[in-house]
């Protein structure tokens, strides 16, 4: 795992650039919080990647970064073939229509809602509405 900046809540798995191409270091002004973890086999059943938390600043939003993040979240579990989950909350005093917006975001990228086999799989008891993504394989990879 790999920190960057004290006090920056960035923290994402050490070989998450070179994998992916994207660098948060540049972006710090606008990302407040981009938390992505390995889950090795051991701790759960089978090994696999959470997506903890991702924060864009309230005034950098609406413009892609999000959805750079996500997609290279998304790219580096493809690359080591492994699937990734989250769970959502919305935020704001609709919390309920900022949860559903959330989750069909996140079904753009291929997030599908857990299954009972996910749970065991993983092993995810989460309260919150949670989402997984099983790796895509590619040619070459």
């Amino acid at each position: 795992m790999r920190t960057f900046l004290p006090g920056w809540r960035v923290e994402l798995p050490t070989d998450f650039i070179e994998v992916t191409g994207f660098d948060p270091l540049p972006l710090r002004v606008q990302i407040n919080r981009f938390i992505f973890s390995e889950q090795p086999r051991g701790y759960v059943r089978e090994a696999h990647l959470k997506l903890n938390d991702i924060v864009v600043a309230r005034d950098s939003r609406g413009r892609g970064l999000g959805t750079r993040m996500v997609a290279a979240v998304c790219q580096y579990a493809d690359v080591q073939g492994l699937a990734v989950w989250l769970a959502v909350r919305g935020e704001g005093p609709d919390e309920e229509a900022n949860t559903r917006r959330l989750i069909a975001w996140y079904q753009r990228f291929g997030f599908s809602e857990l299954t009972k086999v996910d749970q065991k799989r993983y092993g995810i008891y989460e309260m919150l509405p949670a989402l997984v993504r099983h790796a895509e394989r590619h040619d070459g990879w």
